[in-house]
């Protein structure tokens, strides 16, 4: 199986852990996987997923780039609103 997982900004991410799980949940409750394991091929890695409980799944990515994490952090535009407010009790 493989899942493609794109940015807000259109560009195709390296992977979503919670996207990864959603589509687990997904494969297991339409019977698109057989047995409780299986692979998902995402771009540049793979997610090994076991099904532990009914709801409840183990992920296991084969690589992970701690490097370009940081690179990719330091190259976004972050924007953050900070808002403080008056509580009179």
């Amino acid at each position: 199986m493989k899942l493609k997982i794109y940015n807000l900004d259109g560009s195709l991410a390296e992977n979503c852990v919670n996207g990864i799980r959603a589509t687990a949940l997904y494969a297991f409750d339409e019977n698109l996987v057989s047995g409780e394991s299986f692979i998902l091929q995402i771009e540049n890695n793979e997610a090994h997923i076991a099904k532990l409980e009914a709801d409840t799944f183990s992920v296991r990515m084969t690589s992970f780039d701690f490097q370009n994490l940081v690179a990719l952090l330091k190259s976004a535009k972050l924007q953050f609103i900070l808002k403080i407010f008056d509580i009179c009790l």
